[in-house]
């Protein structure tokens, strides 16, 4: 199985002993993304359904919104991120994981107010599916938030790299771009291409962009810690600040897209 212990393991401990260090260290992200989101939610009782929610980082901020109010229903493909999940969210009554299939949702027509997808869209041989599935199971009017590396941001451009072969060992040299080191990023797409899919699966662009720069380091001829300090420094604070910004350079590309597949 390509979402193993060991593939894990670069996130938190593949027995999860890690869990809240590396939830607490990623929590500025998740909380700029919730205020990014929340201008565009429109209703009460709200319905969130998170494809591919991973150990369940991510989760536990959309579990809060609405004071806890909102129902979040989880899948992802690992019963092992499954399993994670699970044990660090049991406390949260609102929220149930499953293991599911992004390109396969279990859900009925028009379920979810709200359908976020960080990260996952590059690992689908065929996310022309998802997008589908997604317009499908949002409530007419419903957001749909996602995010995938970005082939035009400007670190791409100075590390380099090429997009690898599904199964293929990946390169796991740090100067390589990020979204090359990861032998399961099958579909690596431009923004523009982004786009194209997403409208054509019944979606409006409500805001997009890129975030910043973190994938250090850039430069073999500068020390680590100086490239840590200024551009991981600098992602962090523009990002409690801004979220994303609608610009093409950033590490990955951000789409908050609204469902009017059924609006009359």
């Amino acid at each position: 199985m390509m979402f193993d212990k060991e593939y894990f393991s670069k996130y938190c401990s593949p027995d999860g002993q890690d869990w809240q260090q590396a939830a607490r260290k990623r929590a500025y992200l998740y909380k700029a993304w919730i205020r990014r989101l929340l201008p565009n939610m429109r209703r009460n009782d709200v319905v969130v359904l998170e494809v591919g929610c991973g150990v369940g980082f991510f989760t536990q901020h959309l579990a809060c919104l609405e004071g806890g109010g909102a129902s979040v229903e989880c899948i992802d493909i690992s019963d092992v991120a499954v399993k994670i999940a699970r044990e660090h969210l049991s406390s949260f009554q609102n929220v149930t994981i499953n293991t599911g299939d992004a390109e396969k949702l279990s859900y009925s027509d028009n379920t979810a107010d709200l359908l976020v997808c960080m990260d996952v869209v590059e690992h689908l041989s065929s996310p022309e599916r998802f997008f589908a599935e997604a317009a499908r199971v949002l409530k007419s009017d419903g957001i749909l938030f996602f995010s995938t590396p970005n082939p035009g941001s400007l670190g791409h451009r100075i590390k380099g790299g090429k997009p690898r072969d599904f199964g293929e060992i990946n390169d796991v040299s740090n100067h390589v771009w990020f979204g090359y080191r990861d032998h399961t990023h099958i579909n690596i797409r431009s923004i523009v291409q982004w786009r194209d899919v997403v409208q054509e699966a019944g979606f409006v662009l409500i805001r997009d962009g890129s975030d910043f720069w973190w994938d250090t380091p850039y430069f073999k001829w500068s020390p680590v810690g100086v490239q840590k300090l200024v551009f991981n420094g600098s992602h962090q604070i523009l990002t409690r600040l801004f979220g994303f910004l609608p610009w093409s350079l950033g590490e990955n590309y951000y789409g908050i897209w609204r469902n009017v597949k059924s609006v009359k």
